[in-house]
This record gives structure tokens, sequence and C-alpha cells, in this order.
């Protein structure tokens, strides 16, 4: 008997959407995250009781100290954790709920955007600067590939920048890092090499590499980098699974100026001026996220990207229907778990894990991995020979989430054509990406701006030196009356109460 003709189809060019599934397997998907959602606790507490047994009973005092670790963590999220199935509505709603709050912090700071609007971008602008010697489809292959597992501006672009420049220098040496792990030692076996051993990267294969402190992330994402730079990759072949294909997809599209408007060197020295050479689409992405903050839906905008009316392509940056990378961070976000918690009193952990983050992770209670092809519809026996993964499934239920959210929030104005504008996917997902990370703790340039922020704020007492030099100025402030206070005393006092009131105020808050 023939085998079935693949109902589902799977381009090397553009991840699977939602729209491409059959019925069958959509409503199969629909139903395993039902169930995985609405049966969180009983999965904790599963989860629990394996650490638990790992703590006690393993002969490895690295894997009982391991277990014990995560157990630890996960009693702490474990006391919020809740029963909540998984929807595509859900997980809509919770998107539009964590844009509308970007929106109001955006209003209540003065900003011009929601907070990540317009990432891919500036992100793009980097990745440009770190590897300014080869093509934009071969740097922005290499840079999906050098993401997982890595915080886009403290690991995969100066990883970028590594790989790049020892590529691009004849007389490159590395050295091949020292470590224990098991992929480490194998790394080491099949390359030939010992820690300590020098490498000249002219001469070295990307196997060789990889064990060298080129780069600091994982060696599996460095060889990528390093076989898209090198062309041993071609841009289509570096990233297979759906999410970095589509971060790949989104790096390369958003174009941040015209070819010719703002030289690399002036770009690399910091001179250039906000809107300076943006190209068409980038000035009208960057326009519409300020008309969200401070426009009105009825007050028309001028797209200057777009020259007679019709639809947009889906693959446009502009588009509702473009697809978007769906991370573990998106993929906390559908969950409708909370992003953030405070310790517990007594707690041994150092910083609170993001429930919803920590919760999906590998391994972890409500980890969609299991959802394999069964469980999802897609099995040979089903439909054929596909070469359409789980992994793939599962990102477009996610990604279909995210495009739910775009139209869900509403129109933002219309153009010159009278058509209506909306929030474009890419934008909903840079956005709401962003905003969960500061919510939950774990966005670094946030977290800096936050204490920075309380630094300002918060009240001082005046220095001895200021006091001395006050009373100089004004010697007549600092007699005392009887029963008085000194300026300085009176300074003290005055920022006291003021402290203290505003204290109150938060607590009421």
């Amino acid at each position: 008997m023939a085998p079935k003709r693949p109902r589902i189809s799977r381009s090397d060019a553009a991840p699977v959407q939602w729209e491409d599934l059959p019925p069958d397997t959509q409503a199969k998907t629909r139903a395993a995250f039902i169930e995985l959602g609405k049966t969180a606790s009983s999965r904790v507490d599963k989860s629990l009781a394996g650490f638990d047994k790992i703590a006690t009973e393993s002969n490895s005092e690295q894997q009982r100290d391991k277990a014990r670790r995560g157990a630890t963590s996960l009693r702490e999220y474990a006391r919020v954790i809740k029963d909540i199935p998984i929807t595509l509505q859900r997980a809509a709603n919770r998107r539009t709920a964590f844009f509308g709050d970007a929106v109001a912090g955006a209003v209540d700071s003065g900003a011009s955007n929601p907070r990540g609007w317009g990432w891919y971008y500036e992100h793009r602008e980097g990745v440009d600067l770190a590897a300014p010697n080869v093509s934009p489809e071969i740097r922005s292959a290499a840079s999906a590939g050098m993401s997982p597992q890595a915080d886009p501006k403290s690991g995969e672009l100066p990883d970028l920048k590594s790989v790049h420049d020892a590529l691009q220098d004849p007389y490159a040496v590395r050295t091949v890092k020292p470590g224990n792990s098991p992929d480490r030692k194998k790394a080491r076996k099949a390359a030939g090499v010992v820690i300590g051993q020098e490498l000249k990267v002219s001469e070295a294969t990307t196997q060789e590499l990889v064990t060298t402190d080129i780069g600091k992330g994982v060696m599996q994402n460095l060889g990528r980098g390093i076989g898209a730079i090198r062309g041993e990759l071609s841009p289509e072949e570096v990233n297979r699974a759906p999410k970095t294909k589509t971060y790949q997809a989104a790096i390369h599209s958003a174009v941040p100026f015209t070819d010719v408007s703002v030289p690399l060197d002036k770009l690399r020295a910091g001179e250039v001026r906000a809107g300076e050479g943006w190209t068409p689409e980038r000035l009208d992405y960057m326009q519409i996220g300020s008309h969200v903050v401070h426009g009105d839906p009825n007050q028309g905008m001028f797209l200057f990207s777009k020259s007679s009316p019709g639809p947009l392509s889906k693959h446009s940056m502009m588009s509702v229907e473009r697809s978007s990378p769906q991370d573990t961070w998106m993929e906390a976000i559908s969950t409708g778990q909370d992003m953030s918690i405070e310790l517990s009193e007594g707690s041994l952990l150092k910083k609170a894990p993001s429930p919803a983050k920590r919760v999906i992770d590998k391994g972890a209670p409500l980890d969609a991995s299991p959802l394999r092809s069964g469980p999802l519809g897609i099995t040979v026996a089903e439909v054929g020979k596909t070469g359409v993964t789980p992994e793939d499934v599962r990102h477009a239920f996610h990604d279909k989430a995210t495009r739910v959210a775009s139209k869900k929030y509403g129109r933002v104005s219309h153009n010159q054509f009278g058509e209506d504008i909306f929030i474009p996917s890419v934008a909903m997902q840079e956005t709401t990406w962003n905003e969960a990370r500061a919510v939950a703790g774990g966005d670094a340039d946030f977290n800096a701006e936050m204490e920075q922020k309380a630094k300002a704020n918060k009240t001082k007492p005046p220095t001895q030196k200021a006091l001395r030099e006050e009373e100089r100025a004004n010697p007549r402030l600092f007699s005392v009356e009887p029963g008085g206070m000194t300026a300085g005393e009176n300074t003290r006092a005055v920022q006291e109460d003021q402290e203290r009131r505003r204290k109150d105020k938060a607590t009421d808050d």
C-alpha cells in the first residue's frame, strides 16, 4: 500500500504556521495544551517527588546535590502554580495584557515607544557591527545560530563578534578550554585536542575551534556560527529549529538603514541620530509604536513604505501575519502562570525564580517537549512522510497566539489609503518578550535602570562637608535658639519626614 500523501509540508525558508496544520492536528494540539496546563499542580508534585528520590537514593553526590537544588527552587515557586488550561485565546489575552502594560509604562515615562518596540531593528544594528565583513544573510544566520541558551546582548552578540574577528585574523590563536563536563570531554576527544593547547584559527577545523575560548557560548551554537561565517553551511542550513529559523529571518528582515545613508564607521562611533538614514519600513514601524502610545486611533498616519493600496505580504515586518520567534519566554507567557514572585521568608535561594518561566524550562513540570507526534497528531501513520516535527507544531501554536493578540489589541490608526493599521506581529512579540522578562527580573538593562532610579529617588541626609559649607555661607541660620534646631538638624528632620511619607504612600498603594 502506498504511503499517504503528506498533508503538512515544511519549508527551509519559513516555519510551519498554525494555518498549515490540518484541522485534526490543530484539534489534537489544542487538547494536548489544555491537558498540559490543567494538570500543572499534579505535575509539580510528581517533579518534586522525583527530585526528592534522587536526592536521597542516588549514588552520585553531584546528582544528589543537583536534585536538592532543583527541589529547593521548585518548592519556592510551586506554592503559586495553578491548574490553568493553556488555550490559544488565553495565550493571546496574556500577550495583550503584557503589551498593554508596556504601553502604560511608556505613557507614564514619556517614552516614544513601548519598551522593546523596535528590538529587532536595534539588534540587527548590533549584528551588522559585530560581523561587518560577511553578507547580511550569513551574519543573520550566524547570530541566530548562537542564540540558544544565550542572552542576546551579553552572549549572542559578543560571541558573534569574537568568532567573526578571529576568523578574519590570519594570525589569531585560541586556547582549548578546560572543563570536565561529559560533552566537553567528548568534544575534545573527537577533535583530538587537549586542555591548554593553542590553535591557529586559520588552520584549525570548526570541530577543533568549538573546544577553544573563541566564544563563551555552548559548543553546538559556536559550531553553527563558525560554520556559517566560514561558508561550511548555507544560511538556509544553519538553523533548522522553528524558533531559531524565525529569529534568523526576523534579524535579516529588520533592515535598519538604507544602503548608502549611514557609513559603518559612523554607526560604530555612535554618531547616528535617531531616525537618520532609516529605511522607510523602519520609520513606519517605529511611528506605529509611537502612535500606539501617544496617538489617536481616529488620526490617520502616512506610511512611507506603502505606495499603493492592498494587503501586506505576510513576510513584511509590518504584517500581523508574520511569524515571530516563540522562545521559552513566549511559552511562559502562554501558561498564564505568575511571571514573578517574592521569596518566602527564610528561603535559601538568592534570587526569586519566575514561576511561569521556570515551570516550562527543560525537564520542568510544564515542559511541552514531551508532547510528541502522537499527542499532536503528526505521526507518519496519520499524515504520511513529513518533515514536520512536534517542535514545529508547538511553535505554530504559540506563534498563532501572538498573531491573534496583534489583531485583538485593536486598530491603531489608518493609512493614506484608508486601510486599518494594526500592531505588527513581530512588534507584539518583541514587546511582550521584553515586558515579561522585565517583570520576571530577567532583563539586565531594565534591572540596572530600576536600580539607578531607586538611587536617584532615595533621600540622603546632607554630608558633614555640605553642612559646614552651608554654615559658612549662612552663619545666622545655624544659631540655635532655646529649644530650637540648627538648620542642619532641621534639614535632616524634613528629609526624614519626607522619607516616612513616601514609605506610607507606597504602603497604601
